[in-house]
């Protein structure tokens, strides 16, 4: 919760509260194993996954990571 709190005192827009996204984070993150295997896509590689999250989580509250985009 410390990076959201610290994302809201830098002003970056949040979804919401802090108190309420950090769990909705970690709903969103402990129900990934139970949604990937419905899908139809391929399993993906450790590395791949968490890279995926870390850009999901960091830079989809924050921003695109390159603005030029």
């Amino acid at each position: 919760m410390r990076i959201l709190e610290y994302l809201r005192d830098r002003h970056h827009p949040l979804p919401g509260d802090p108190q309420l996204v950090a769990p909705a984070i970690g709903a969103m993150l402990s129900t990934l194993n139970y949604a990937t295997p419905a899908t139809d896509q391929p399993a993906r590689d450790d590395d791949t996954t968490i890279d995926t999250l870390t850009d999901l989580l960091l830079h989809g509250l924050t921003g695109r990571r390159n603005s030029a985009i």
